[in-house]
């Protein structure tokens, strides 16, 4: 594993070329697209494969791109997107293809799964969707002179892609902080700080749903694989998790199944840290990449002190599992009949009188059990972004927080099993706030040793992003993978794959990106188990139009499989900063 700070001018101020804040970023998974002649269309493509179907279009792409090169989006405060290639060297040299310009900061960008579109949420409430054109010759003369060169070192940069504007929708009344692409690539969903999501037809560019339960910002969405289920995280301390109607021509499109804001305090013994920090730039000559030299040597100390106390820490958990399966239980808020909320729903979590709350959001009286599961608006960024895994089994949701036996506030991530998203099952520490989640496409062989995941024939790994580091987990092992800090000296604002799950971008405030290069087998073994994704139809389409059948099947996996998280002997997760927990993973309440 390599780190690697790109110190190169990504997004700047056009009067003094001050770096401007980087606030998302995304990868385009398929880049076979790139190579079609056939730019305006406004369909999916017919290239939609499995998951693991991109390896294949790293190492043969158009004439625009060497073999295992990547393209990115990035956008920010500078009002501006910009697409880049990236090379699968050990080098990972940056290359300038592209800009676009929006008339407000750009919050949210992601590239459609099926076509070569870019879609940009910005200050202004709207939707923009570019799309890709091939190069003219002059363009085509001009990237042959300049490839493989860092393009922005140049004042004057021609782009060396064509990416036109394909339109415009209004989408909010305020800034769109979030947007996800629906599988089929169809669909958008949006979130705003107008504190509603809607879901968009990019065919018609008209809105199909809206979604109007959260009280504040709306500051994350994320829409599963198989198009079921849309997550919206906002600044009223919810989450909601809304699942396709299964009842035709309703008019509830997506209904809520489980509204999470507080959770029943469940005070674990908490484990003391003796491991090293991760190093620091305090002093003078320290650069970002060696920020990440420590971080073997800190994991290594981390599991030798787990070891040692292993056996006292044995004994006291095992005597709080019964207690946390009786305690372990979130106001859900799930009790929802017709898609109407319980007169109990409101910005305040039932359990907890407003009257007593302190400046963090948190009850002041002893008495109280309840506790608010995320944190407070200003103890974050401008963004919560949520994520499903690949496979759609699994979803992760940042900004958590739980207090600790000693009185502690902790930041955590929850790790929910879709088909029972009214509890989550693991809570994943982080040393401040996580802001962003994001799951490697790719699927690995199981290693030796119990899995977390019990009954999953593969690891999943995936990355969260704190205000300050970097964590790679899996979904078998409880320690991280890799944890990686003080690379910027900002906020991290957003982390993203590349197809082949080698490469993690993320990105800052400060104005510039970081790169972590994984080696051949450093993350595992890859997997040809190809997990099958049943697409629902998020629009219902009458039977004799669309024959008998209302679902699209990518790869090899069918949703309807349940998955159970098993508690292994040491039921918590001891990293460089914190202590994670194992929760209960108890029948679902729910409604479906």
């Amino acid at each position: 594993m390599r780190a690697k700070f790109h110190e190169i001018s990504w997004h700047y101020s056009r009067l003094d070329s001050v770096p401007q804040p980087i606030l998302s970023a995304h990868f385009d998974f398929d880049l076979s697209h790139f190579s079609s002649t056939d730019s305006n269309s406004t369909g999916p493509s017919s290239n939609t494969s499995g998951s693991n179907a991109h390896l294949d279009s790293t190492t043969t792409t158009s004439s625009t791109t060497t073999p295992r090169t990547y393209r990115f989006v990035t956008c920010g405060v500078d009002n501006t997107i910009k697409v880049w290639s990236i090379d699968g060297s050990d080098e990972l040299k940056i290359t300038f293809l592209a800009e676009m310009s929006h008339q407000a900061s750009v919050n949210c960008v992601r590239f459609s799964p099926t076509r070569a579109c870019v879609a940009a949420g910005d200050d202004t409430g709207a939707i923009i969707f570019w799309a890709f054109e091939p190069l003219d010759d002059k363009q085509r003369e001009l990237q042959k002179q300049l490839q493989g060169g860092n393009l922005m070192d140049e004042e004057d940069v021609e782009n060396l892609e064509n990416w036109k504007y394909k339109h415009s929708i209004k989408a909010h009344r305020d800034d769109v902080y979030g947007i996800a692409w629906s599988t089929d690539g169809r669909y958008i969903v949006s979130g705003s700080v107008d504190n509603t999501a809607c879901i968009w037809d990019t065919l018609t560019y008209k809105p199909l749903y809206h979604f109007r339960d959260h009280s504040l910002f709306v500051q994350g969405v994320a829409w599963s694989p198989d198009q079921q289920y849309i997550i919206t995280m906002g600044s009223d301390r919810a989450c909601f998790v809304y699942k396709r109607n299964p009842k035709p021509r309703t008019k509830e499109l997506y209904t809520a199944v489980a509204v999470h804001k507080s959770v029943e305090k469940v005070y674990f013994p908490a484990t003391e840290i003796h491991a090293k920090q991760a190093p620091t730039n305090d002093k003078e000559g320290d650069t970002p990449a060696n920020s990440a030299a420590n971080i073997e040597e800190v994991l290594q100390e981390n599991e030798a002190h787990e070891k040692k106390e292993g056996l006292e820490e044995n004994s006291e958990m095992d005597d709080m599992n019964g207690h946390c399966h009786e305690h372990a239980k979130t106001d859900t808020d799930t009790k929802l009949h017709g898609g109407k909320k319980n007169k109990s729903d409101g910005d305040d979590s039932v359990g907890i009188d407003p009257d007593n709350l302190d400046a963090d959001g948190d009850d002041k009286t002893s008495s109280s059990i309840y506790e608010r599961m995320f944190v407070y608006e200003t103890k974050t960024t401008y963004f919560r972004r949520p994520a499903f895994s690949p496979d759609g089994l699994l979803f992760v949701c940042p900004a958590g927080r739980f207090t600790d036996k000693t009185g502690a506030k902790r930041m955590v991530s929850y790790v929910f099993c879709t088909n029972t998203p009214s509890i989550p099952v693991l809570r994943i520490p982080a040393d401040d706030t996580t802001i962003a989640v994001s799951f490697s496409p790719t699927f690995y062989t199981l290693k030796d040793g119990p899995s977390l995941i019990s009954s999953l024939p593969y690891r999943m790994v995936f990355a969260i992003v704190s205000k300050r580091s970097l964590f790679i987990h899996d979904t078998q092992q409880t320690n991280p993978i890799a944890v990686v800090s003080c690379t910027h000296k900002a906020p991290l604002t957003d982390v993203a794959w590349s197809p082949d799950g080698r490469v993690v971008l993320i990105t800052s405030e400060d104005g510039y990106c970081s790169t972590i290069h994984f080696g051949n087998g450093e993350l595992g073994v890859v997997t040809d188990k190809v997990p099958e994704i049943k697409i629902v139809d998020v629009k219902y389409t009458p039977p004799t139009q669309q024959g008998s059948s209302s679902t699209n099947t990518i790869g090899s996996r069918n949703t309807t499989n349940k998955i159970s998280v098993s508690t292994p002997a040491l039921p918590h997760v001891a990293t460089a900063s914190s202590t994670a927990h194992m929760l209960p993973h108890t029948s679902s309440s729910s409604s479906s």
